[in-house]
């Protein structure tokens, strides 16, 4: 297996929501805003297909709340500039479809971090950085969709190599907690929709290969309020 050095670990950027993810907004100049087919946002469904929505949904059991009218983070929240951030502690690894995955719900994995900021109410785009305990951060923008206190959220990441790009694509979902200041049942994905040919570092979460993803759950099945790592 190939060895990174740290010095091309360290070189890992995000392009998270590329131009091809958002160049497709407001592309219907006869409609209101942007189309919804069976509660997907129309510019999700141009980089993520139905069949990696039912895999998502149906092996990897990880709901994605569809609709057109999520809620408003601001209605819930007091965020502050910078944004509101949740942590997944203790983050569980939940289902796979990797071959000979290795992972285990005893395998140790360090806190995640999710960042939302800049709700956009018109076409459905919201700032979403992830990250964890140590250097790994991304920060980007997705699409939102759900309805009432229900969300989802994709983001497409771009993380680029000395070797070369593996494109991932980011989802979280959950309910919002009016009473606990939190987000009730949060799952996360990460799905490899290429991985650039390039072999990883098994310990790193996104280290697939192309068309194969895994879920994560809190182990206490609520997000809960943090301060951003760093």
């Amino acid at each position: 297996m190939k060895k990174y050095t740290r010095r091309s670990i360290n070189r890992i950027l995000i392009l998270i929501v590329s131009a091809l993810f958002l160049s497709n907004c407001g592309t219907d100049s006869n409609s209101s805003g942007p189309e919804f087919i069976d509660g997907i946002h129309e510019d999700i469904l141009e980089v993520v297909d139905e069949n990696i929505l039912a895999i998502i949904e149906g092996e990897l059991e990880v709901p994605i709340h569809r609709g057109s009218n999520p809620p408003q983070l601001e209605d819930y929240y007091l965020i502050q500039e910078s944004g509101i951030t949740f942590s997944m502690s203790p983050f569980q690894f939940y289902k796979s479809t990797v071959p000979d995955e290795y992972m285990t719900k005893d395998t140790n994995i360090s806190s995640q971090y999710f960042r939302f900021n800049n709700q956009n109410r018109d076409d459905f785009t919201i700032d979403f950085d992830t990250g964890n305990g140590f250097s790994q951060i991304y920060m980007g923008r997705g699409y939102v969709i759900g309805q009432g206190l229900s969300f989802s959220v994709f983001a497409i990441q771009e993380h680029v190599y000395d070797e070369g790009v593996r494109t991932v694509l980011v989802v979280f979902s959950g309910i919002i907690n009016e009473d606990e200041f939190g987000i009730d049942e949060p799952y996360t994905v990460r799905f490899m929709l290429d991985d650039g040919g390039i072999e990883g570092e098994t310990q790193l979460i996104w280290d697939l290969p192309t068309g194969t993803g895994r879920s994560f759950i809190d182990e206490e099945n609520i997000a809960g309020i943090s301060g951003w790592p760093g």
